[in-house]
């Protein structure tokens, strides 16, 4: 988040104009997408009763009746949660933020690899006055009532810091080996006057834990135990990154440095890429950055932003950075500068899902379609539109970005991920450190025929066409425009009749019912009263 003056909306992210066509890739039986193909739900919103204040972060869940569950953290302290089932909000708990100021306050969760069974969530909150200030990263545990038990709490990371400052960060991602991606802000109000001394001591910084994004696996000790929170009673340090443990003046947890506030973060489980949106300084300028990486690494702040744009000058060159602050308790030669996937004009940048069409369930309604699978969803706080960036071949650059939705803008969102469900959530925070009547969970979902059939959970549709026929196959469906009568028949490979389908005028029909749910290559024959059409279609995978 900002911590400065709202101004007025800059220039929309550069191909953004585009419309949905450009935002998609083709696929098979589907025609271009719409906005009328898709819906945007809000799940719930503010009102006098749900205390719905500053909601900031979000964790999904999935119910035993394949419904989702958002559990979700309010800035001044409230862990909630929503179930999209019973549209109950609970409140499951108050975490003691006092004294809030700024950006300060509870800004993070995530729900444990084994939160099914174990009922581990984790939280990420300022805790203290100054001087003693500190973040903390805490394990918690749902008692039988599914509230927050207290004193169940277990700190797992302490990181010193200033109150009443900006950037705190606290977006998490757990990849497939229970490795957590933890993303903190550098605690730093923004750069005035050219003078960013003070900001060199936290981003640039190699034994400072703030400005970075820390990689480290949480240790699943019992209930029972609280052990002091640090690497190898409360964590392990995993191999791969920036600085190795024992290196002098470093910190081994370091993944990612030289980042001023990387508020939102999502992992590409398929690829192992990590991605975040990084808010850039306030200038005029392409500073704003999306970026993604397979690999540890120093994005520059605060000497660059963007496409390497000098933000504070005399620290070297990108190849060969140099903190010189003589505060600094770190290296002084620092790692080089990478550049972004995407630079754009100040705004506030925030990344959404790498969408993977098959981590949803075959049968579910709401997931996007299959054009959607592999791009890379990303927003901005201050415009609210939705683009999609397909990357290059090397996965870490911008390809092409295109604008997704003309109809739907998100409203100062703070979180967006896909959901277990396949449909697109967010965190709509509505307001300048406040909130609004669009302050909620808003849902995004796909309600076109581009859609897996849901008995067979077949997500391949129909593809092929008849030569100058009037029908057309989408989906799992044949759509008929004939005005008068009409047979539609279904040939197998061996000449047979598969099926036989009598009608007059138009008409739509259930491809997997007719044929029975047999997928394959058929032949296709439309008799009308002036004439024959045939074509070959196949069905399915």
């Amino acid at each position: 988040m900002h911590s400065i003056r709202r101004f007025p909306l800059c220039l929309a992210l550069a191909a953004a104009l585009a419309g949905l066509a450009q935002a998609q890739k083709t696929y098979p039986g589907c025609g271009p997408l719409a906005d009328a193909d898709f819906r945007m739900t809000t799940l719930i919103s503010r009102d006098a009763q749900n205390q719905l204040e500053e909601p900031i972060k979000m964790a999904l869940d999935m119910d035993a009746q394949g419904q989702v569950d958002i559990y979700f953290v309010q800035r001044y302290g409230l862990v909630r949660k929503f179930s999209v089932a019973t549209k109950q909000l609970t409140t499951l708990g108050e975490i003691a933020v006092a004294d809030v100021k700024l950006e300060d306050g509870l800004t993070g969760i995530i729900l444990d690899p084994g939160f099914k069974s174990n009922r581990w969530l984790y939280l990420y909150y300022g805790n203290g006055k100054d001087p003693d200030f500190k973040f903390h990263l805490s394990r918690f545990k749902l008692d039988g009532a599914g509230k927050l038990d207290m004193a169940s709490e277990k700190p797992i990371l302490i990181i010193p810091g200033q109150k009443g400052q900006s950037h705190t960060g606290g977006s998490m991602r757990f990849d497939a080996q229970g490795v957590l991606y933890l993303g903190v802000g550098d605690n730093h109000l923004p750069i005035t006057n050219g003078d960013n001394s003070a900001g060199e001591l936290t981003a640039p910084n190699t034994n400072d834990l703030r400005g970075k994004i820390l990689r480290f696996k949480p240790i699943a000790f019992p209930d029972a135990q609280t052990p002091a929170p640090g690497a190898g009673s409360t964590y392990t340090i995993p191999e791969g990154n920036l600085f190795a443990p024992g290196l002098a003046k470093t910190r081994p947890e370091i993944y990612i440095m030289g980042d001023r506030n990387p508020y939102t973060l999502t992992l590409d489980d398929r690829t192992g890429r990590l991605a975040w949106g990084e808010m850039g300084p306030n200038f005029k300028t392409a500073t704003e950055e999306h970026d993604i990486t397979t690999k540890p690494g120093n994005y520059g702040f605060p000497y660059y932003a963007g496409n390497q744009l000098v933000i504070t000058p005399n620290a070297g060159t990108p190849d060969k950075p140099q903190n010189n602050n003589p505060k600094n308790t770190g290296l002084k030669d620092l790692p080089p500068a990478v550049a972004p996937a995407h630079a754009y004009i100040e705004s506030a940048s925030l990344t959404g899902p790498i969408y993977r069409y098959d981590q949803a369930p075959k049968g579910s309604l709401v997931k996007f379609p299959p054009q959607f699978d592999g791009l890379w969803f990303v927003s901005d706080y201050l415009t609210g539109e939705i683009d999609t960036i397909q990357l290059d071949a090397s996965g870490t650059r911008m390809a092409s970005i295109g604008l997704v939705f003309k109809a739907w803008r998100l409203s100062s969102a703070l979180d967006i991920q896909q959901g277990p469900d396949g449909a697109i959530y967010a965190v709509n925070y509505g307001g300048y450190f406040s909130s609004t009547a669009a302050t909620g969970l808003v849902r995004l979902e796909y309600a076109g025929d581009c859609r897996p059939d849901p008995a067979t959970g077949i997500d391949t549709p129909v593809t092929g066409a008849l030569r100058n026929g009037n029908v057309r196959f989408r989906g799992f469906t044949a759509e008929v425009s004939e005005a008068g009568s009409y047979r539609l028949r279904f040939a197998g490979a061996d000449g047979r009749t598969e099926a036989e389908i009598r009608g007059h005028g138009a008409a739509r029909y259930d491809l997997m019912a007719a044929l029975g749910g047999r997928t394959g290559l058929y032949a296709v024959r439309l008799e009308t009263s002036h004439g024959a059409s045939v074509g070959m279609v196949v069905l399915g995978r």
